[in-house]
């Protein structure tokens, strides 16, 4: 991540800065925004066998954590391969899947340095850090609906970016399933990624109590399941629920530019959440145009050994996982 709001809103804002004829039409608007969320519904996939489960979620985590130029260049040769009336909605797609990476490469950082610091301020919160990330990250959605849409969580329910039609979703699908075996070595059915989109859409209705299907006593028994079975006794998934932000004096997004250290450069830099999300949009134009053309050794400078989480590179391995 960063969290679901805030990449459909960034994606929302670069599809405007590509040359009309690559997204053209409502429907790839909608691969663009959908590719856009980029492997993070595979983190979501939970009501399958558990060796299908597995493979998708290895594959959130292995694009996240390296093989990045692979993968891109995979993705781009997938797009040629599909049938020619798919081929619009897998470019669309597959530029999306460009804007995913730009945006988490680029904020990542900014969201680690806020965990050190609330730990370094409050050292009881170590157990919690995993859970702090999603926090962080959903602050950051709040006050960007805000501030970009002037509304909330409560009249634009998060999962409402996931939605597409059944054809965009069997493209990525089929995209999904090719970079997995190519670069990956991993088995992720093409039907896997609509089933992963289904779980992290009823996760997060389940989360935000936002559709009456799912307004009953199940959130509680996910937190309490989930808070026994973690080391932590923290709940991941009630981390992710979003808060209600009507204010554009919002610390979290450090509107006031003070100092934060880079975690894994030791960089002190003053970025707000918008200079961030303005860089990511500068960054993302170079990534289009050397992907585009095919250009491996510029997209391999642009990358520069670092990963979706804004780290080094690390090629992951089974018992890593």
């Amino acid at each position: 991540m960063p969290a679901l709001i805030t990449h459909y809103l960034f994606g929302a804002e670069v599809v405007h800065d590509l040359p009309q004829e690559l997204v053209a039409t409502d429907a790839e608007v909608n691969a663009f925004l959908l590719g856009n969320q980029g492997p993070d519904p595979f983190l979501a996939r939970h009501l399958a066998w558990p060796n299908h489960s597995l493979a998708c979620n290895r594959l959130h985590r292995r694009m996240h954590a390296g093989h990045i130029v692979d993968a891109f260049l995979s993705i781009r040769d997938g797009v040629s391969r599909l049938p020619q009336s798919d081929m619009p909605a897998g470019r669309a797609f597959a530029l999306g899947l460009l804007a995913h990476y730009a945006l988490d490469r680029i904020v990542h950082p900014f969201v680690y340095s806020q965990q050190d610091a609330l730990i370094e301020a409050e050292p009881s919160l170590k157990n919690a850090y995993r859970e702090l990330h999603p926090i962080i990250e959903t602050d950051l959605d709040s006050y960007l609906l805000w501030h970009m849409r002037h509304t909330t969580v409560e009249t634009f329910p998060p999962a409402e970016v996931l939605e597409a039609v059944e054809s965009t979703k069997h493209v990525g699908g089929a995209l999904f399933s090719q970079v997995a075996l190519q670069i990956f070595d991993l088995n992720v059915g093409v039907g896997e990624y609509e089933k992963a989109l289904q779980d992290y859409v009823r996760i997060y209705h389940t989360v935000e109590r936002t559709d009456p299907k799912y307004t009953t006593k199940l959130p509680d028994v996910l937190y309490k399941t989930e808070k026994f079975m973690r080391p932590s006794n923290n709940s991941y998934v009630a981390a992710m629920a979003h808060r209600i932000v009507k204010t554009e004096d919002f610390p979290t997004a450090n509107l006031k530019r003070l100092p934060w250290k880079e975690p894994y450069t030791g960089k002190i830099k003053t970025e707000s959440i918008l200079d961030l999300v303005d860089e990511a949009r500068e960054f993302y134009k170079e990534l289009v145009q050397a992907t585009i053309l095919g250009q491996r050794i510029t997209l391999e400078e642009l990358v520069d050994g670092i990963n979706y989480m804004g780290k080094p590179v690390v090629e992951m391995v089974d018992d890593e996982d």
